[in-house]
């Protein structure tokens, strides 16, 4: 735990209850004078990573439910607030698919590399069904462009 000591001077005002004569002040007079405060400040290292984690835990959590296809008002008050504040939630049209499903599914795309020609693999369902949804049209065959290289090497 660390601990800082800030020296800060204050005005404070007081309504006087009783007149003085050696200040000079009448009874209801409004007297100010300054005092020292002394703010001392406590910081632990280790209860902000924990809190810090378990934060993001939640968030991890809630990004889970919201992709699992639980929509947001059914979420309390607090979730939805933090979703609101640290969550962007932009909807992929209306699909059977959550988008960390689409790009696992997109990224299993292979292809076959020949020296003049690279030829994409088949499309499964999942693919064809994404492919058209968002209307990506994925060439079956691309044409082989020789380099500079590939032209002093011939």
């Amino acid at each position: 735990m660390e601990s800082v000591s800030v020296l800060l001077k204050h005005d404070f005002e007081k309504v006087r209850k009783y007149s003085s004569q050696k200040k000079d002040f009448q009874k209801g007079d409004t007297e100010t004078f300054s005092r020292r405060i002394y703010l001392h400040i406590y910081f632990n290292a280790t209860r902000q990573t924990e809190e810090k984690t378990a934060f993001e835990h939640t968030l991890i959590e809630l990004k889970s439910l919201i992709e699992g296809g639980t929509p947001v008002e059914e979420l309390s008050e607090s979730a939805q607030r933090k979703v609101k504040k640290y969550l962007t939630i932009r909807c992929l049209l209306k699909t059977d698919y959550s988008p960390s499903e689409v790009f696992s599914v997109l990224s299993r795309q292979a292809a076959l590399i020949y020296p003049d020609s690279l030829i994409t693999s088949e499309l499964v369902k999942r693919m064809n069904d994404i492919y058209n949804h968002f209307r990506i049209k994925c060439p079956e065959e691309i044409p082989f462009i020789p380099t500079e290289d590939d032209c002093n090497r011939m």
